[in-house]
């Protein structure tokens, strides 16, 4: 049982930082090509 946890939490914290580096990436991409309304992350946030 305590495995299943660990391996529950970890997957759980390496989708959320696959989540923030995406929205770090796409706002970065936001910014280079000048979208309106960027940044993304700083909205959300």
């Amino acid at each position: 049982m305590p495995r299943l946890f660990y391996c529950r939490t970890i997957h759980l914290i390496f989708a959320a930082c696959l989540a923030v580096s995406l929205l770090t990436l796409a706002d970065g991409y936001a910014e280079q090509v000048g979208i309106p309304g960027a940044p993304i992350a700083g909205r959300l946030v």
